[in-house]
């Protein structure tokens, strides 16, 4: 088993086992005070999701539930999610599950920070505003 650990460059990333019990305070004390998980039906079926909904409860957040992510997820997909993030009033992002939630939550992100269409901040140095915490 690989033993927990973090880096950061310029994104913190943790991994390891037991980590989620963590992401709460993780995302309090990056400034936020509603969150959006940003997940797929796997992790929601696999019981993975309502350790995190704790752990984000016990730090004092709220969180609001995205499980619309598929396989490479689609622009609606993502446009649907920078929705609910709007709608929902939230400063923050969690991804939760693999590298197609983990995207998606990113793209997210640009949304909320930048004006659409996603489509033109294909490359480099063109998303002018930071993303909220994720």
């Amino acid at each position: 088993m690989i033993a927990p650990f973090s880096f950061q460059l310029p994104t913190r990333v943790v991994f390891g086992a037991g980590c989620a019990a963590n992401v709460g305070a993780e995302a309090r004390d990056a400034g936020c005070g509603k969150v959006l998980v940003v997940t797929d039906q796997g992790i929601v079926r696999a019981g993975l999701l309502q350790g995190v909904l704790d752990a984000v409860k016990a730090a004092g957040l709220q969180a609001v539930v995205y499980d619309g992510v598929a396989t490479n997820p689609t622009l609606e997909v993502v446009e649907a999610a920078a929705e609910q993030f709007r709608l929902e009033g939230c400063d923050g992002l969690i991804g939760l599950g693999g590298g197609s939630s983990i995207d998606t939550a990113k793209l997210v992100g640009v949304l909320a920070a930048n004006p659409p269409p996603l489509g033109q901040y294909e490359g480099p140095n063109k998303v002018r505003h930071t993303i909220p915490p994720l």
